[in-house]
């Protein structure tokens, strides 16, 4: 048995999330299609995080254990792997590693980036990885009270109700903004992430820039843990999965 280590971009727009889930088009379960086809049998299947239907990844992380012949490569792997799998999948490398890895629990930081533009600037060539706000907003504002995400606080307020997540308690390492009053774009680092987190935080910043909502909103949603009181949540077209950070 190998432990194997897989990098892989995918484009959210024809898939309903990353989770297997009877009758829809998964990345998971298109994912898991190609892996027996090409290896016959795997085990110990971890993914780094799920993302919601719509949502892309430049750089999700998977681990698996397959009894692989020496004389299969980890390049052969990969191009295997691509020849299978459709075009909206990409397998960036495959790692045959001597150690064991879990690439969920191994995580230490997800990294998260989501592009939104004024609805204005609405582009039927931009609509699948673009999401759109209709609100006059000050950029000044959103920049500042993003900071009131950082650090560690229990998210329950920023989770949605659907959530399996017994622990609410996660750490913002940075969030980084850039853009105008017209184009945003946001990138939040973390230890993890709660269904629909990065979302429903996004959805709160536009209402507070804004001006419909107060700029103590997130400090009172993250003191009070209380669901509801959230910006409604951003589509998920303009958010990327950037990158998974592993201790080396």
């Amino acid at each position: 048995m190998k432990n194997i280590k897989i990098v892989l971009s995918y484009d959210g727009v024809l898939f309903k999330g990353w989770a297997m889930q009877p009758g829809k088009r998964t990345v998971e379960e298109t994912l898991k299609k190609s892996l027996l086809k090409v290896l016959g049998e795997y085990n110990e299947f971890h993914s780094a995080g799920r993302t919601d239907s719509g949502v892309h990844a430049e750089n999700q992380v998977i681990s698996l254990k397959a009894p692989v012949s020496k004389n299969f490569s980890a390049s052969g792997l990969t191009k295997a792997l691509n020849s299978v799998l459709p075009d909206d999948i990409l397998i960036k490398s495959v790692e045959y590693l001597d150690y064991e890895f879990n690439a969920r629990f191994d995580a230490v930081k997800r990294t998260y980036r989501y592009v939104l533009k004024h609805n204005s600037l609405f582009s039927v060539f931009e609509r699948n990885y673009v999401s759109y706000f209709s609100e006059n907003i000050s950029f000044k504002i959103l920049k500042t009270s993003a900071r009131d995400i950082l650090g560690k606080h229990n998210f329950k307020g920023f989770s949605a109700s659907c959530s399996e997540s017994k622990n609410f308690e996660r750490e913002i390492f940075s969030v980084l903004c850039s853009g105008n009053d017209r184009e945003i774009s946001l990138t939040i680092s973390g230890n993890g992430f709660l269904t629909h987190m990065v979302r429903l935080i996004t959805g709160t910043l536009i209402q507070i820039a804004a001006g419909k909502m107060p700029r103590n909103r997130i400090a009172m949603i993250l003191d009070s843990g209380q669901r509801g009181l959230t910006g409604k949540k951003t589509p998920p077209n303009g958010l990327f999965l950037e990158r998974i950070d592993y201790e080396v």
